[in-house]
């Protein structure tokens, strides 16, 4: 594994790990706050943080309107960091794989 690849690597699993650990904030508050029973805040909470929102659950109280913002504002960047960096990793590494290829078209050739 070479250098770039530990660094993607690291990045992605910080990543992960801090949308993990957003998701487990989000739902624990809309478990306490909203009265939303596990499995709803777990669900609200990804919806939410993904930005799908279905539009079945919603916050009903001024403080779960206020996080949500929030939420949505702050977990929707960890997110789309998180895919960014796996999709750039993928890239390059199918960049790499092609330029690996063409060198060892010209070495055959020669």
């Amino acid at each position: 594994m070479d250098f770039n690849e530990r660094i993607y690597g690291s990045k992605i699993s910080f990543g992960i790990l801090i949308v993990l650990i957003i998701w487990l904030i989000g739902s624990l508050f809309y478990y306490e706050v909203e009265k939303f029973s596990i499995v709803d805040s777990f669900y609200f909470a990804a919806t939410t943080l993904t930005t799908v929102g279905f539009g079945d659950l919603h916050p009903r109280t001024t403080l779960g309107k206020m996080f949500t913002v929030a939420y949505v504002f702050m977990g929707l960047g960890v997110v789309l960091f998180v895919l960014t960096q796996f999709g750039r990793y993928y890239v390059e590494a199918q960049f790499e794989d092609m330029q690996r290829h063409r060198r060892r078209l010209k070495r055959k050739k020669k």
